[in-house]
């Protein structure tokens, strides 16, 4: 089902920057030492310059001086009041490699003057450049290096022009400061920081208001922009989920336009969609990436099935065709769920914290990436093809994959998490699917016992807590979508009847394994003896299939009995022989 919605709805809690904004940059100490050491190379270059002019009697018209420039999203966050480390410097007049290597010879031969300045000693380090790859929204050579533990990307300005059928650019020049502002993808986007003239740079002249009114807006019109590279589409509903912004009407008009629906599905690598698509949904508010991809139709040219799929393994399925997406439902259920669930559950899907650990906050975005994908495949129910009881079958998780692996080009491990949560609800987990031999989802929480509850958690593995959160917030699709209510939850405040029952479960559910019984690790239990041990009990020269088993019951002993020894463990293998060990 799918359903329109006004969009001022899909992000109520609009963040305006307001006063927040500021027309002078807070510089940190590396910053301040970067922005010293190119301005004096700057004034080096034009200096040495004029006076080569002059000396060979140079009459040709003077060329513009050398001006550097910080672009893009660094200056956008600094005014924002937010640390950025992605620093990106523009050259006017020669390329970011020229610039690099002469501002590389100008550190090995003028060390006093850097030191007179505060800037010294300076170790050079290594220039890194990157061939131009437009395939990979490289359009020009670029020159890294690293200053001061920074890294800097280095290029020049440009201007650029496309053809109809592809989003590379087929005529690039230098360009202007105003050209190359004009060319970028958003306004709030565009602003310059003049490292000479130590100051803000409004080219398109809408920038820094628009950063101020929290608006998104392309500086040309925003279809010839959208039409010249649709990737442009994405990367502006990442900002607008990143900062919380609003997308100016007139943008989300082109962004709709159907031909320009067609150009992002035929004109962009599947690769860049899956990039674009994997930073909105770890950004700040992934929930405002789902709603505007279902606003402006595009859901289904993002996740993407390739036509007439057919799933391996499927006896007698047809193609798969994707159904509409239904995800007004399934992010109003995110919230409430994100409300409401248990704080265990909550951090499940809620990013890297402060103070975390590099390694740790890896694995929490990749947490939340996973969430947000399966939760944007929710649809799947629908699709066509392979059984009577959609819910029984593993074509949904088969889709899935497919569309994570194909569709959006991320890797084998986030497609087989994403599968991993739709058999985790139609199979192993669900408030609506607990074993049949219970009579409600409250009646399973209290009458399971520790070995099931275990069981469980192992089947689920480390991602335990994810998939849970994932059921739950599907749990209560599910009820909406029964009771009748999902084209009404973008105006509703009170909870749907039944919401509290679920949340109930899962909460009880989550209470239990961790507090109660203390299964929260189970997913990583060994088995108190190992091979040989069991070997040895049964005097057995070889292992075998037996012996899978026989690791197995000693899992599930000591699931139901935590104070298992290693000698009642031998015990209970002895006790249980002639099951375990059929000679």
């Amino acid at each position: 089902m799918s359903f329109s919605i006004p969009y001022t709805k899909i992000n109520p809690e609009i963040y305006r920057p307001g006063e927040t904004v500021k027309l002078t940059l807070q510089l940190t100490d590396q910053e301040q030492k970067i922005r010293d050491l190119v301005v004096l190379y700057c004034k080096y270059y034009n200096e040495t310059k004029k006076n080569t002019s002059q000396n060979i009697n140079d009459s040709s018209e003077p060329t513009e001086p050398l001006i550097a420039r910080i672009t893009g999203g660094w200056v956008r966050d600094k005014l924002l009041g937010r640390q950025s480390h992605d620093i990106d410097i523009a050259i006017n007049s020669l390329t970011g490699l020229d610039f690099a290597e002469g501002m590389i010879d100008y550190i090995l031969t003028h060390g006093d003057v850097l030191t007179e300045h505060g800037l010294g000693p300076i170790e050079p380090r290594s220039i890194h450049k990157i061939e131009r790859n437009p395939e990979k929204s490289k359009h020009l050579e670029t020159a890294t290096t690293k200053l001061y533990d920074l890294f800097i990307d280095i290029v020049n300005l440009r201007s650029e022009e496309y053809a109809e059928d592809s989003r590379i650019p087929t005529i690039m020049t230098f360009g202007t400061a105003e050209q190359d502002a004009f060319r970028r993808d958003a306004t709030v986007n565009a602003l310059f920081y003049n490292l000479q003239e130590n100051c803000v740079e409004d080219l398109t002249g809408r920038g820094l208001q628009d950063l101020r009114d929290g608006i998104i807006r392309t500086p040309l019109p925003p279809f010839e922009t959208f039409n010249d590279d649709p990737l442009r589409v994405l990367r502006l509903i990442r900002f607008a989920s990143t900062f919380g912004f609003q997308i100016a009407s007139e943008t989300l008009d082109a962004m709709s336009d159907p031909r320009i629906k067609e150009a992002l599905m035929l004109k962009i690598s599947r690769e860049r969609v899956g990039v674009e698509l994997a930073k909105a949904l770890t950004s700040t508010r992934p929930q405002v990436c789902l709603m505007l991809l279902h606003y402006l139709n595009l859901h289904n040219a993002v996740f993407y099935l390739p036509e007439g799929y057919h799933p391996k393994n499927i006896t007698g399925s047809k193609s798969v065709e994707l159904p509409e997406d239904n995800s007004i439902e399934a992010v109003a259920s995110a919230k409430i769920a994100f409300q409401k669930a248990h704080p265990y559950l909550a951090q499940q899907i809620a990013g890297p914290q402060p103070g975390t650990s590099e390694s740790e906050s890896t694995i929490a975005t990749a947490k939340k990436l996973h969430f947000w994908l399966a939760l944007a495949l929710n649809h799947l129910e629908g699709i066509l093809g392979a059984t009577d009881k959609p819910r029984e079958s593993p074509l949904i998780a088969l889709a899935a994959a497919r569309i994570i692996r194909v569709g959006v080009k991320l890797s084998s491990h986030d497609a087989d998490t994403v599968a991993r949560c739709h058999l985790a609800h139609s199979q192993d987990l669900s408030y609506f699917g607990v074993p049949s031999s219970k009579l409600t989802g409250m009646d399973y929480v209290r009458g399971a016992s520790r070995k099931e509850l275990g069981l469980l958690v192992r089947k689920c593995g480390q991602q335990w807590g994810l998939l849970f959160y994932y059921c739950l917030v599907k749990d209560l699709t599910i009820l909406y979508e029964r009771t009748g209510l999902a084209q009404e939850l973008s105006e509703r405040e009170e909870e749907p009847k039944g919401t509290a029952e679920v949340l109930e479960f899962y909460h009880s559910l989550v209470e239990r394994i961790i507090t109660e019984l203390g299964l929260a690790d189970a997913w990583a239990l060994k088995p108190i003896l190992n091979g040989k041990d069991v070997q040895s009990v049964f005097g057995a020269k070889k292992g075998g299939p037996w012996l899978t088993n026989a690791l197995a019951a000693l899992i599930e002993l000591q699931l139901e009995n935590p104070d298992t020894t290693k000698d009642s463990a031998k015990a209970y293998l002895l006790e249980n022989k002639s099951k375990l060990y059929p000679e």
